[in-house]
């Protein structure tokens, strides 16, 4: 995840083995904002445009194969 998830950015990372009040602290956060929420969805919707999708990015991700 963290390749994708920018902590602060468009997301928030919680530590890999994480306890539920962690868990539970980050949710009430971003609940605590939801103009930077809907800051987060945007930002995580262009880096998943740039790096994930596949319909956009097929021939770059075939050339690294090849390669």
């Amino acid at each position: 995840i963290p390749e994708i998830v920018i902590d602060g950015e468009n997301g928030l990372l919680v530590s890999k083995n994480a306890y539920a009040d962690e868990i539970a602290k980050a949710i009430a956060i971003l609940l605590s904002m939801p103009e930077k929420i809907e800051c987060m969805k945007e930002k995580s919707f262009n880096i998943w445009q740039d790096t994930a999708n596949a319909s956009l990015n097929f021939e770059s991700f075939a050339c690294k194969l090849s390669n």
